[in-house]
């Protein structure tokens, strides 16, 4: 079945768009967050003095450097846009440079009375924004932060584990470039580290938890692997391992709306559907003409 779409609205993010996340929670659902992600490439010095990019850019990105060489460096840039629908297109609420943003996620519940937007950026860093539901005006604040360990780790993606059911101190699970799944409880204006393993031997692009079972939670990675792992063992041993996919598994969601259901995409161009009972062989696969980045039910 063919269905029809009409453009409502667009304008340009500048940087490219790789997140579109509108608010779950009354009364906001006409906000829409919009996380954007570029390279800039700092011109090439032989010289070896300081320069400088545009203060507009540098804002928040701390991109100044020195150096010298053939090779100029490069610096991921993101910035997080917060749009509200209006009748006539969007409205721009607010604008936030920051590093390159590659996943965010709106919790779907409150906590601790706030509605928060959970982002991970090319710094490795975990952000936890809330809408300010008291100023005049509706606006994000930043609440707390985490960062992972390593030098130079992007953080690729996250997954909350209140999706079905609430709890005040969810989980976050974060997957990085260093192929690592880290484990975060959020608490009242603080992140709390978990646990973290190693899932993947290259990239781990996309964590997930079961949105039905929340002690399980799923990776997939640029080693072509597919996993799952039970977060209650003290060893980080596989529950599961799928090579079902033929390139990189870059997107993995639990079905919120029916249980045992979740699917998987890859750069292999294909979505896979699974039953959780049985991950052995997917129940579908359809060609989808291009890579798969992410998935939303």
């Amino acid at each position: 079945m063919a269905y029809l779409t009409k453009t409502v609205t667009k304008w340009d993010t500048e940087y490219s768009a790789d997140s579109a996340e509108f608010c779950p929670l009354e009364p906001y659902l006409d906000y829409l967050a919009v996380g954007t992600y570029q390279l800039a490439e700092l011109p090439k010095n032989p010289k070896g003095a300081t320069l400088n990019i545009d203060d507009t850019i540098m804002e928040n990105n701390e991109l100044t450097e020195e150096f010298e060489g053939e090779t100029p460096p490069k610096q991921r840039l993101g910035r997080l846009y917060l749009h509200r629908i209006v009748s006539d297109g969007t409205e721009k609420v607010q604008e936030i440079n920051m590093p390159a943003i590659l996943d965010m996620k709106w919790s779907r519940h409150k906590i601790f009375g706030r509605i928060v937007l959970a982002i991970v950026n090319a710094s490795g860093e975990l952000l936890l924004y809330y809408l300010n539901e008291e100023s005049e005006k509706i606006q994000f604040e930043f609440w707390c932060k985490f960062t992972l360990e390593g030098d130079e780790v992007l953080a690729l993606s996250l997954d909350w584990s209140n999706t079905i059911n609430n709890s005040q101190t969810p989980f976050i699970t974060v997957s990085d470039s260093k192929g690592n799944i880290t484990i975060l409880t959020v608490g009242n204006g603080a992140i709390v580290h978990n646990k973290s393993f190693l899932a993947h031997t290259f990239e781990a692009w996309i964590t997930a938890f079961n949105y039905w079972d929340t002690n399980l939670l799923y990776s997939g990675g640029d080693d072509c692997k597919f996993r799952g792992f039970d977060i209650r063992s003290d060893q980080a041993i596989p529950t599961f391992t799928s090579k079902v996919h033929d390139a990189g598994v870059t997107s993995i969601q639990s079905n919120m709306f029916r249980e045992n259901q979740l699917v998987s995409g890859s750069y292999d161009e294909k979505v896979r559907l699974w039953d959780t009972r049985s991950m052995r062989q997917p129940l579908s696969c359809t060609s989808v003409g291009g890579g798969v980045w992410r998935l939303k039910w």
